[in-house]
């Protein structure tokens, strides 16, 4: 995995600002990451941050909102990686 100043590259699969922005966006349109962002620092929030970029993540791992098409987005180009299997699977 290589990390740059404005996109993560990951084999054949590269995660860029762009997409890091979209998951911000809605982010912040989500109701529900919405109230954790605004508890963060309270109990209800434990294991949640808000990271240099402004992405909210649970144990390290960004949050993803519930919006279908950037879920969908994601899938399909998890998809596309030759890379990308499910744990404990040998093949999609």
């Amino acid at each position: 995995m290589k990390f740059h100043r404005d996109h993560i590259g990951c084999s054949r699969l590269t995660i860029t600002n762009e997409f890091f922005g979209r998951i911000k966006e809605k982010q912040l349109e989500d109701p529900n990451l919405r109230h954790t962002v605004d508890v963060l620092r309270s109990e209800k929030a434990r294991d949640f941050e808000l990271g240099g970029d402004g992405l909210l993540r649970f144990k390290g791992r960004l949050c993803i909102p519930a919006d279908e098409e950037l879920k969908r987005m994601i899938i399909e180009e998890s998809h596309k990686s030759h890379l990308s299997l499910h744990p404990g699977m040998t093949k999609m």
